[in-house]
């Protein structure tokens, strides 16, 4: 009577086999693969912000005729793992592969290949990312934030570089200054020329002198002391020095 094995659906594998081989109590024979499948279950959880994919080969095997049936124990290698996200964030344990997805790293969006800054005070950062709606928020905040399956898809991570960039794109386009990046065509305008040589500028300064006034002060006056030189007699010029006080109320000179 032969051995009848069932089958199972065939599912292409990127494994590469090492060893094979049936263990019975007292000896060991060659087995044949006759169809394979594989099994994919993913588990991402709050301590680590990295999907935790296990795999499991399921085989169909012939044994020979005239032996027993032992434990088959194969060896396997991966080559070329693939890693699956879940997009409703696990919320649900029994999600199907329509939920869970092929998984893209995360990574800032390429705003047209060019580097560009942001003026943004310290308390928009989370240095230590603990803090949502926060330049720099981590996986673990995001994860760790109350109702998260209630909470909207985006929620834990506004206020993000490209939300500021977003804000200043749509200023520009509305031709107003940007906020928050800095702008190449910005400001105000202007052109500076240098110029190598001394070059003499003539200024022409014309006043009109129409309504300007004279003002002659007039204030009393007493002489404090007299102080002259001798000198001989008959003679017509001479210098003394003569010492005044201003006795009145406004500015004045004497001569």
């Amino acid at each position: 009577m032969r051995n009848q094995t069932p089958k199972l659906g065939h599912t292409t594998l990127l494994f590469l086999l090492c060893f094979m081989g049936i263990f019975t109590p007292h000896d060991v024979v060659a087995v044949q693969i006759l169809s394979k499948s594989k099994q994919d279950k993913c588990e991402k959880n709050s301590a680590s912000g990295n999907l935790n994919c296990t795999k499991k080969i399921v085989l169909n095997m012939a044994v020979p005729s005239g032996t027993s049936g032992g434990e088959a124990s194969i060896v396997a290698e991966i080559v070329e793992p693939e890693e699956y996200c879940v997009k409703t964030r696990k919320c649900q344990p029994d999600a199907d592969a329509k939920v869970v997805k092929i998984w893209r790293s995360w990574s800032t969006p390429e705003i047209g290949e060019k580097l560009f800054y942001v003026d943004a005070a310290r308390e928009r950062f989370s240095l230590d990312g603990v803090e949502c709606n926060k330049i720099g928020v981590s996986y673990e905040a995001f994860n760790g934030q109350p109702n998260l399956c209630s909470s909207p898809f985006s929620s834990c991570l506004h206020n993000q570089l490209w939300n500021f960039w977003e804000a200043d794109q749509n200023r520009i386009e509305r031709n107003q200054l940007p906020l928050w990046c800095g702008e190449k065509n910005a400001g105000t305008h202007s052109l500076s020329i240098g110029i190598t040589e001394v070059i003499n500028t003539n200024l022409l300064i014309e006043l009109s002198a129409d309504d300007v006034e004279y003002v002659y002060q007039r204030s009393l006056g007493k002489i404090v002391s007299i102080n002259g030189p001798t000198f001989e007699a008959l003679t017509q010029f001479g210098t003394a020095t003569i010492t005044t006080t201003n006795t009145g109320e406004v500015e004045a000179s004497y001569t």
